[in-house]
């Protein structure tokens, strides 16, 4: 058994009906390609390696693969690769089918958020994601508005799908046990964007919430100044704007946001 890294933030699963449990959780199709992020001592590939599935393994601990290899070389169904999970081409593995991709894994706290905008800015080729998170992020991912934990991670989630807590893990399920609880989440990717959209539209949410306890109409002004031609043409004649610039970031649903945001594009496309 590997000793886990606290600097790559691994923290392994042992409870073996859990990850039977994590795994069951994905819709497995023959021949899919399915990415486990992280999978460290194979807790969870262990039982996805089973179905007749293309897996990729992205692992960047290079005492995990050489451990992986020896524990699979049985098995032809997958294959390791040696980099961050923040570096992956998606699109580069969904051209060995040309079937959206699925994911799993165990994530890395620390990089959690990352992981998800990642997750978030491919979702044009991710069918459905299942992941291991921080119970706090977990709640976060699937909040919706006039709720303390809803934000711009909550937003970024509905635009590229939809989102679920499955269950909770407890730390004695890990080894080394974190201090905190765990929870597995269920992403459904159907982006309500084009990718080419996903980052300005959340530089848009994220320059809303840079004040949260603000109406919008203050926090947006940084962000008007910069992205909004002719801006007091917009102000004066936009009813979704003026609908919405007394509210405070966390009272606007993220189908507000994008509309929103679809506003101020149209609005810069009639300037040009």
């Amino acid at each position: 058994m590997l000793k886990p890294k606290k600097s790559l933030g691994q923290n392994f699963l042992k409870d073996k009906n859990l990850c039977i449990k994590i795994v069951d959780s994905i819709n497995y199709e023959l021949n899919d390609t399915v990415i486990e992020i992280g999978p460290g001592t194979g807790a969870l590939t262990e039982y996805l390696i089973q179905h007749d599935i293309n897996l990729k393994l992205i692992e960047i601990d290079e005492r995990a693969i050489t451990f992986l290899n020896h524990k699979y070389s049985d098995f032809n169904n997958y294959e390791i690769v040696p980099q961050s999970i923040l570096d992956l081409d998606f699109n580069l593995y969904r051209s060995l089918s040309n079937r959206k991709l699925k994911v799993i894994g165990n994530i890395p706290y620390y990089i959690s958020g990352r992981i998800f905008y990642s997750l978030f800015e491919n979702s044009e080729v991710i069918s459905e994601a299942v992941l291991t998170v921080q119970k706090e992020v977990a709640e976060r991912i699937v909040s919706s508005e006039n709720r303390k934990e809803y934000g711009i991670l909550s937003v970024a989630a509905w635009v590229a799908g939809s989102a679920h807590k499955l269950f909770d893990i407890p730390p004695q399920a890990f080894y080394p046990q974190p201090k905190v609880t765990s929870s597995v989440v269920k992403l459904v990717f159907n982006p309500k964007i084009k990718a080419s959209e996903f980052n300005p539209f959340m530089g848009f949410v994220k320059a809303a919430f840079n004040q949260r306890r603000k109406m919008i109409s203050n926090s947006l002004k940084p962000y008007f100044v910069l992205n909004l031609k002719n801006s007091p043409d917009f102000i004066e004649h936009s009813d979704i704007w003026n609908n919405s610039k007394n509210l405070r970031p966390e009272q606007i649903s993220p189908e507000q946001f994008l509309n929103l945001f679809k506003e101020i594009t149209r609005h810069n496309e009639k300037q040009d």
